[in-house]
């Protein structure tokens, strides 16, 4: 995910350069891996760029543009998905005659074979990013066509993925856009036409705004906007007045980025699902293959990702695995790490300091890493012999929720292509569970509104309590450690995450009435009945039954104080499912108690310790 903008003004005269950079700055909290500009000065293409934040760079970017006057610009907030951020992977990228100037939000899932193709066909390539291949294919096929419009639609049949670019087309003076997934918005006003992926940042430079619709090609010149699908056909735009103020803090109607960032999660999975190159995900499998051993390593919310990816492991492709706290890996499995051990560390941010220390001595004892990762540049990244990106996009608040949910998805790809490999998986299998995996986001769109509901009328019971279990078995007993740490961490409840056959163990003891449990129903056949066997024992000692379970379970309801039923999906996927009502409760939770949601106290989005 990144911050595109664009302007073009109807009057030759007029410069725009300065509404772009406020439209870059709006678009700030999108990235920090880089900013660029393409505009035409004096009949000619021009670049502006630089490898840091928007905040670090502001005064450069007004000061360099003070005294330039252009009336047509293209500009981009970066957040990396592919290639490190760097100055030839920060956008604009030019084509190869420096005509054409593209930004692109999103990813390119035949990355590889686009790259080798034009490479064969001459065009220089200079970076590591998927955005610049859009530049030279519509190169290529405005030399053939020798008009922009079939350019753009021949380009949007060549190009697949989930991704939508603006092309900058410096000979004509226009502007194009490809949309084939992430949202943008078109701005008109008396005087310019604009592009933006957050529609409020248009407000100041538009009267009227139109949303894009997926499978479009947009073109704006100074006499107006045309908009057309794939096949070159005509569409009419749906033009609506933008609104006067705005209720809500954060872009997207939004009051919190944890919940911003929880209605990302269709478009995270969507990301995450085109965002790997095929060459490194069979390389990370064979060397899970080839493993003398394989360690998993994580802390917080990466180890219950970590838990999840040794199910996987052991169920899809029959690989063992041991999954570690990456804080206490040093101190009791270091020794058994040489060469032909793999350790594969999971971590968002690729800078938390207990991950980096087992990573770096595990190296030293020629243990081979894998890394999943969210920040491109991360000292994790630098530190892997192979990384895999999970493409989720930024994620501002503390509590990681959309991030979770693509490292399930990445590590599931990444098994199934384990498993494919050393034949444990069969074809037809595999071909399901991607089918179900592509079906997820619009499943989840659909499920959000009533979740919301749902989660809303538990938060003002949870709100009033001190305690509470979190508690299922088999694959989704990691959800139950996971929503217990986001309950902790966002609402500031006590909450402790159980296996359910340990709830008979001791913890039931304080089992009294009222108490909340919440049972994240368990999919494998005997878990399920015991699972059952057990609410019916806490319902008669008192406690506050919440079910998570899904649309087709007819007991809960008979049982249950609360029920919320996810669409079905096959075993493998629940978890991705199930996790979602989790971090709305949590999320609904510290609203009606008035918390931080962002920013929990006491905590950041990674740990650093400084060592005296």
């Amino acid at each position: 995910m990144t911050g595109l903008v664009a302007l073009i003004s109807k009057k030759q005269e007029e410069n725009v350069l300065t509404e772009i950079l406020k439209l870059l700055e709006f678009h700030s909290f999108l990235g920090s891996d880089g900013v660029g500009i393409a505009y035409i000065s004096r009949k000619k293409a021009e670049t502006l760029k630089y490898v840091n934040s928007f905040e670090a760079v502001k005064s450069r970017l007004y000061s360099e543009l003070e005294q330039k006057v252009s009336p047509i610009a293209i500009g981009e907030i970066r957040f990396a998905t592919h290639g490190r951020p760097s100055l030839e992977n920060t956008p604009p990228h030019p084509d190869c005659s420096r005509v054409f100037f593209s930004i692109m939000d999103g990813v390119l899932s035949n990355y590889e074979t686009l790259f080798k193709r034009l490479r064969e066909e001459g065009h220089v390539l200079f970076s590591k990013t998927d955005a610049e291949l859009i530049s030279h294919i519509v190169e290529g096929e405005y030399e053939k066509t020798k008009d922009f419009l079939n350019a753009l639609i021949n380009t949007s049949k060549i190009a697949e993925g989930y991704f939508t670019a603006v092309i900058l087309n410096s000979k004509e003076e226009k502007i194009g856009v490809i949309a084939n997934g992430p949202k943008i918005y078109a701005g008109i006003s008396d005087t310019m036409l604009s592009l933006a992926t957050e529609f409020e940042s248009l407000r100041d430079v538009a009267q009227n705004y139109a949303k894009i619709e997926n499978k479009s090609i947009l073109i704006l010149s100074p006499d107006g906007l045309e908009l057309f699908n794939f096949e070159g056909n005509k569409r009419r735009l749906k033009i609506e007045k933008m609104p006067s103020k705005f209720e809500y803090r954060i872009p997207g109607g939004f009051n919190y980025f944890m919940e911003r960032e929880i209605y990302e999660i269709p478009d995270a999975i969507r990301r995450t699902l085109h965002v790997h190159q095929k060459s490194y995900i069979r390389l990370a499998a064979q060397m899970l293959i080839q493993a003398k051993e394989i360690f998993i390593i994580g802390s917080g919310t990466s180890y219950h990702a970590g838990l999840l990816a040794s199910y996987y492991l052991q169920k899809l492709a029959k690989i063992p695995s041991e999954v570690v706290y990456s804080t206490e890996f040093i101190f009791y499995k270091m020794d058994q790490v040489s060469p032909g051990t793999v350790i594969m560390a999971i971590s968002q941010s690729g800078k938390s300091t207990d991950v980096l220390r087992a990573v770096r001595e595990a190296k030293m004892r020629g243990g081979i890493i894998l890394g999943i990762l969210n920040q491109l540049g991360s000292p994790l990244m630098f530190a892997s012999n192979i990384y895999l990106p999970i493409g989720a996009g930024p994620e501002r608040a503390v509590p990681a929720t959309k991030t979770f949910i693509s490292q399930i998805i990445t590590l599931i790809k990444l098994v199934i292509e384990a498993g494919l490999t050393n034949e444990e998986l069969d074809e037809k299998t595999a071909d399901e569970i991607m089918r179900e995996l592509y079906t997820l986001p619009n499943l989840i769109e659909s499920a959000l509104p009533s979740l919301e509901r749902q989660a809303t009328k538990i938060a003002k019971y949870l709100a009033k309590r001190n305690d509470l279990f979190v508690s299922s078995r088999g694959i989704n007993f990691p959800l139950a450690l996971e929503g217990a740490l986001k309950l902790k961490e966002t609402a500031y409840i006590h909450a402790e995450g159980l296996e359910a056959g340990e709830l008979r163990h001791g913890p039931k003891a304080i089992i009294s009435d009222g108490f909340p449990v919440i049972m994240i129903m368990p999919r494998e056949k005997d878990a399920r009945e015991d699972a059952y066997s057990l609410l019916y024992e806490l319902k008669e000692m008192g406690a506050k039954l919440i079910v998570i379970t899904d649309e087709f379970d007819r007991k809960a309801d008979k049982i249950s104080d609360f029920v919320i039923k996810m669409p079905y999906v096959i075993d493998i996927l629940t978890p991705v499912m199930y996790v979602i009502p989790l971090q709305l409760i949590a999320l609904r939770t510290a609203i009606e108690k008035g918390l931080p949601v962002d920013s929990p106290r006491g905590l950041s989005k990674y740990v650093i310790l400084k060592r005296s």
